[in-house]
């Protein structure tokens, strides 16, 4: 069996994984749930105007 690494160390920013796929899944939670409140985040009726139109 060949080793590609004589020293048995971690191949490069390997204790970084755990960080990134934790940050990765949090933001696709983020976007799923912007996504399924977004919905709910718009407007519902018209915003009431004003009766008189100031012209300057």
């Amino acid at each position: 069996m060949i080793s590609r690494n004589p020293k048995n160390q971690r191949p490069p920013f390997e204790k970084w994984y755990a960080y990134i796929l934790f940050v990765f899944v949090g933001y696709c939670i983020a976007d799923l749930a912007i996504l399924a409140y977004r919905d709910r985040m718009l407007p519902q009726s018209v915003p009431p105007c004003s009766s008189t139109i100031r012209a300057n």
